[in-house]
């Protein structure tokens, strides 16, 4: 098998036909496999997979019963998998008819890179709001200087092909995640990787869904994924053990990035439990003893060390860490 294609569903009845017509009418001539699996969808979803399982043999159903999350869904489809490769496709998502070919061709003529990672388009269903081009040129990585490419396992994980063999046993899918989880997929994939290969061409439409399961997230449940997204970061940092640079760069995209979202649209959660102690103490391990030495001793209430944390972690970072200890005192 060349190719398994991994879909997690949910409550999607009005765009997974387009989704799965745009991986079976792909042109070509490769084997593939498709992993749809249903995440205790409420609506026809499930009705619409086995229709289409009928028809293509090569379409695999696996039915969780009960809704266990994104994160578990595609590590459900991740075991089922027999590929040399995987792809994940969010079901109301949908991919170019070239991909399949060209991304094969170019793994054939690279000999097998670990990871290819490819362009994305946004849409609003009519039309292409805007193309994501985070990749200037095709580019080859190897070991240590991979890191060049880090800037684009951040994010969605649906813009990268993986070896299978890199997928086994990962930290990643064993939790309830429905937002960041990608994050988790990626750096873990980043860290196992020998080589990368960064393709310009855009392959993977992204569909702008207002209905879609992250921005469905309540403000409280958003604090406790965050406090999930560190602690995993955290185990992800102790198994692997990662080169300095590498987790830097993680560190400083979480401030730059998600803490700042963090405080921009969710201020309005409850603070009657325990919440915010533990997120800063998951915060705190992940992003190193510096903070943490800054934020006990309450350093920001004197001039003279917020100008030695500007110069020790740069403004904005310094700034969130501000804000942070502000909002959760």
């Amino acid at each position: 098998m060349d190719l398994s294609v991994v879909i997690p569903v949910y409550n999607v009845e009005g765009y997974l036909s387009r989704c799965l017509d745009s991986i079976f009418n792909q042109n070509f001539k490769g084997n593939f496999e498709v992993i749809a699996v249903d995440d205790g969808s409420t609506d026809n979803s499930l009705e619409i997979l086995k229709k289409y399982q009928e028809k293509y043999p090569n379409l695999t159903v696996v039915e969780q019963g009960t809704n266990k999350s994104l994160a578990v869904a595609r590590s459900t489809g991740m075991k089922h998998a027999t590929g040399d490769y995987v792809l994940h496709i969010d079901s109301d998502d949908w991919i170019k008819s070239e991909m399949f070919s060209n991304l094969l061709k170019k793994a054939a003529e690279y000999k097998n890179p670990d990871v290819i990672v490819f362009d994305y388009e946004r849409h609003n269903g009519m039309n292409t709001l805007n193309s994501i081009k985070n990749i200037a040129d095709q580019k080859f990585y190897e070991n240590e200087d991979k890191i060049s490419a880090q800037r684009l396992f951040m994010g969605t994980c649906c813009s990268k092909m993986v070896k299978n063999s890199l997928l086994k046993d990962l930290i990643y899918g064993n939790n309830y995640m429905n937002t960041t989880e990608d994050l988790i997929y990626s750096f873990e994939v980043f860290l196992r990787a020998k080589n990368i290969l960064l393709l310009p061409e855009i392959y993977y439409c992204y569909f702008s869904n207002a209905q879609s399961l992250t921005s469905k997230v309540t403000p409280l449940k958003y604090v406790h994924s965050q406090i999930l997204v560190y602690n995993l970061l955290n185990r992800v940092k102790n198994k692997y053990e990662p080169l300095p640079g590498f987790l830097n760069n993680v560190i400083t995209y979480l401030d730059n990035f998600l803490v700042l979202e963090f405080f921009k649209r969710h201020l309005s959660y409850p603070k009657s439990d325990n919440l915010p102690v533990e997120f800063l103490k998951e915060y705190m391990s992940f992003s190193g003893e510096e903070k943490k030495d800054f934020i006990n001793k309450n350093y920001y209430n004197s001039i003279y060390s917020f100008r030695e944390m500007i110069s020790r972690f740069g403004f904005l970072t310094t700034l969130k860490i501000i804000i942070k200890m502000k909002i959760l005192n």
